[in-house]
């Protein structure tokens, strides 16, 4: 039940756990899109363009980076600000 916490302190430590969450989510995720940008440049540069599946994977990688980003997030947001806790 949102709200039913067993102390403030445990509430404070989850809300840290979260917080740490995310930015470890955000920081893989901008890691990511740096990766999908260099993997372009280097795809736009090539003549012909390679088929080694470099961009393919990039691509995917910033997708699901950006999933567990958005992921976390929602559980951070939950917690703040209905004070429901994680499923995990």
């Amino acid at each position: 039940m949102p709200g039913d916490w067993t102390s403030f302190r445990d509430r404070q430590r989850l809300e840290e756990l979260c917080r740490l969450r995310l930015v470890e989510a955000r920081i893989k995720h901008e890691k990511a899109v740096a990766g999908s940008r260099a993997a372009s440049r280097d795809f736009e540069a090539r003549q012909p363009p390679p088929s080694d599946g470099n961009l393919t994977r990039a691509l995917m990688a910033e997708r699901a980076a950006r999933d567990e980003y958005m992921r976390v997030l929602r559980i951070f947001t939950d917690l703040m600000v209905t004070g429901k806790r994680p499923e995990e």
